[in-house]
């Protein structure tokens, strides 16, 4: 497998912002301020309807330590860090901006604090391996769509399987998180075998998960 590029590396962390500002010595605009400078941030809140948390402040296009930060998000309850490089770099970027805040800013944020945390991870990969062959009643279905589809077609056009997915069912448990898929690139011809996939944990589980899936389909 090769990796290719990384869309989107999202980190999501549960935490109040009532918990990082506990004392109230923190003030909302002078930390807005210090973020743009401290991230160079592109675009960042320009007028106070902006600044409303329970919908999301959003900073686009920064930079931390070397890493590109896509966008960064404060909500009420929550913190967003989007990066093309992994999650584990936006992990990285959301630690040691909060830990940067209490030395500087005033937070009372320590190491540890965030206890709940969602991830997405976005991968473009290419392979050897075809990640989406199919059981042979699959296979059959190809073929007997593509003999079929010819007819209505009036030419011969292979159908193959173009995305794959799981989830869980959402009506027993209404927690919010991608699924995990796979699906060929679009704009790539399928002899390629360019995928792009989605799950939701760190990029590294992700890639792993790949790499495992490649192992066992080069079995058959």
């Amino acid at each position: 497998m090769q990796l290719v590029s990384v869309p989107l590396a999202r980190v999501l962390a549960y935490i109040e912002g009532a918990e990082l500002n506990a004392q109230g010595k923190a003030f909302f605009p002078e930390i807005i301020g210090s973020l743009i400078e401290r991230f160079q941030f592109q675009k960042y809140p320009k007028n106070f309807e902006e600044t409303n948390e329970d919908k999301g402040v959003n900073f686009f296009e920064g930079r931390w330590k070397g890493i590109n930060v896509n966008k960064l998000t404060i909500f009420t309850g929550a913190l967003i860090v989007d990066t093309s490089t992994s999650t584990e770099a936006s992990e990285q970027v959301l630690e040691e901006a909060l830990t940067w805040g209490a030395q500087e800013l005033g937070l009372t944020y320590k190491s540890g604090m965030i206890k709940r945390k969602q991830y997405i991870s976005d991968i473009v990969i290419n392979s050897d391996i075809d990640l989406l062959a199919v059981h042979p009643a699959f296979a059959n279905l190809q073929k007997a769509v593509t003999d079929v589809g010819e007819q209505y077609l009036w030419q011969r056009r292979p159908y193959e399987l173009t995305h794959f997915g799981l989830d869980f069912d959402h009506t027993l448990n209404p927690l919010i998180a991608a699924p995990f898929s796979i699906q060929r690139r679009g704009n790539a011809l399928f002899s390629e075998k360019k995928y792009f996939s989605e799950a939701p944990m760190p990029t590294k589980v992700h890639i792993g998960l790949i790499e495992k899936l490649e192992a066992d389909l080069g079995k058959g």
